[in-house]
């Protein structure tokens, strides 16, 4: 469908419609232009006040020959053209007020209302006045030469054929500029007037606040929610100005199909569009959507943050085993010959020595596994019967802190192809988070079912719980809840994102879940079933 009204305001020649007393209904931009004012100002004022022309008698002789025109067509109601109007004009130059003749070819078309009666007239110009020049220029040339009109005739059709020539490259050169501006990939737009009427907006502006009518309307009717974040008094401070704004990825709230806002970023620019009057007349918009962009570096931050925290972990860990393990050298320096402290000095060593070891091991296996390094020993194996060894492993961790630990195993064996080893590994994580996030005395369920071809286990616990923030990235790497008083036996915050690689890798799926800090915490892991048990 062909949009009109986007025509008549973008066309670069005149056009005006006027009623039955000649005040102006509509006009546009190129219509506006040639008085210097704009389109709010014309609109509802009379034809001549605005346009008078001349204050002699050959001026009102030419106003009244475009209002007879103007008339004919309303009583007649069929076109009426004017051939050749001269009409003298002010306009504003960066030099001052200039005076000028220019000439007109003029044609008055009648509007209809939906009864048949003409309600309006419309008036589309076309400025002839390089080729009305051109004749008189020539005109004088064969007075004073004697040039034939022949002679006449072909320099006036040469000068109207630059003239079209002219008019034409500037045409090729606009449908250039706007095949340019439709194809952007930053978003554009042209906001004319105090206030900020959207002239032109590209499809990348659309992308960014959504398909919305945009042209002929005013920026805070198109978007109303930006009206209170500022932008407005930044389009206020160039206007005021003349200077250009450029902001550097600048949150925006912008709203959504179902009402809802939801924050971008942007790069932008707000230049502003100056007339030879020196006043600014329209802003420039143009800029790119750089949400993506802010988002990998707030994500390349807190990487960076949970980097410098795991290595201040990673070394009070180490660190915590150098104190015993000194003690129980000068121990055994001190009582070299007495076998009950060389003996009790050996079980000191050798138990941080598997501290530190199980450490190494962690950062070698979760180094391995992100790398893609990670060795699995597929086979059939019964789940239940992994999970069984991990509860052995942290029952002690449990029954220091007085946990109630409720276990719920099938009585079948749960088949299916995995790495045992791995699994409990995972299981063992698991558990051993339970059971350090939840004070003492607290309880610790565990239940392993099958559930639509799929083995699952839940591990679930009425500790500490999970900030729903912290619920989207528990299973990244370093990350780590924040320490509580009563938890001094925290990790390198790898076990989860171990955990979560070595189910992926034997093509299962890991959840958390929880209802909000001091609620406690579920953890769901699931694997495909190969191989069904019988009874």
């Amino acid at each position: 469908m062909v949009d009109f009204e986007s025509l008549f305001r973008q066309s670069p020649n005149p056009y005006m419609v006027v009623d039955r007393d000649l005040r102006y209904l509509a006009v546009n931009e190129a219509y506006a232009s040639i008085l210097s004012t704009t389109v709010e100002a014309l609109i509802g004022r009379r034809v001549f006040d605005a346009f008078p022309g001349e204050v002699d008698g050959a001026g009102q002789a030419q106003a009244e020959a475009v209002r007879r025109s103007i008339e004919r067509a309303f009583d007649t109601g069929r076109p009426d053209m004017l051939a050749l109007v001269p009409f003298t004009i002010e306009r504003e130059t960066a030099s001052g007020r200039v005076v000028e003749e220019r000439y007109w070819s003029a044609t008055h078309t009648p509007l209809f209302d939906g009864d048949g009666r003409v309600h309006g007239v419309l008036q589309h110009t076309t400025d002839v006045t390089e080729v009305e020049r051109t004749r008189i220029e020539l005109e004088a040339a064969r007075q004073e030469r004697g040039a034939t009109p022949e002679q006449l005739w072909q320099g006036v059709v040469s000068r109207a054929r630059a003239v079209q020539d002219a008019n034409s490259l500037l045409e090729a050169q606009r449908r250039h500029m706007q095949a340019l501006f439709a194809q952007a990939p930053g978003f554009m737009a042209v906001l004319s007037g105090p206030d900020y009427t959207f002239e032109i907006a590209n499809p990348a502006y659309e992308a960014l606040t959504g398909k919305r009518d945009f042209l002929g309307r005013r920026l805070v009717d198109v978007l109303p929610e930006i009206a209170e974040q500022g932008y407005i008094n930044l389009l206020d401070q160039v206007r005021e100005t003349g200077r250009r704004f450029v902001g550097r990825g600048m949150e925006v709230h912008i709203q959504g199909a179902g009402g809802e806002l939801h924050p971008r970023f942007v790069d932008f620019v707000y230049q502003p569009i100056v007339g030879d009057d020196g006043r600014v007349y329209a802003i420039f918009v143009q800029g790119s959507d750089v949400t993506d962009r802010e988002a990998a570096l707030a994500a390349l931050r807190d990487a960076d943050q949970r980097k410098d925290r795991f290595l201040a972990t990673l070394a009070h860990e180490l660190r915590n085993p150098l104190a015993p393990i000194g003690t129980a050298a000068a121990l055994l320096r001190m009582a070299p010959d007495e076998p009950t402290r060389v003996q009790e000095a050996s079980a000191i060593i050798e138990r941080q020595v598997r501290h530190v070891t199980h450490l190494v091991n962690d950062l070698l296996d979760v180094s391995r596994v992100t790398r893609g390094l990670a060795i699995l020993d597929m086979r059939e194996m019964d789940l239940a019967r992994s999970l069984r060894e991990a509860i052995e492993q942290i029952a002690p961790l449990a029954a220091r802190k007085g946990h109630v630990l409720r276990v719920s195993l099938p009585d079948a064996p749960v088949l299916l192809q995995g790495d045992p080893a791995r699994m409990t590994q995972v299981f063992a994580n698991l558990l051993s988070n339970a059971a350090k996030y939840t004070p003492d005395g607290g309880r610790i369920e565990v239940r392993c079912f099958v559930d639509d071809e799929r083995a699952c286990v839940e591990i679930e616990d009425n500790g500490i719980g999970l900030d729903a923030t912290l619920i989207p990235h528990v299973f990244d790497l370093f990350v780590q809840a924040e320490p509580t008083p009563d938890r001094n036996d925290g990790g390198l915050g790898i076990g989860l994102a171990l955990a979560r690689s070595l189910v992926q890798l034997q093509g299962g799926s890991i959840e958390a879940h929880s209802a909000g800090l001091g609620k406690g915490a579920r953890f769901r892991v699931c694997l495909p079933v190969h191989v069904r048990a019988t009874a």
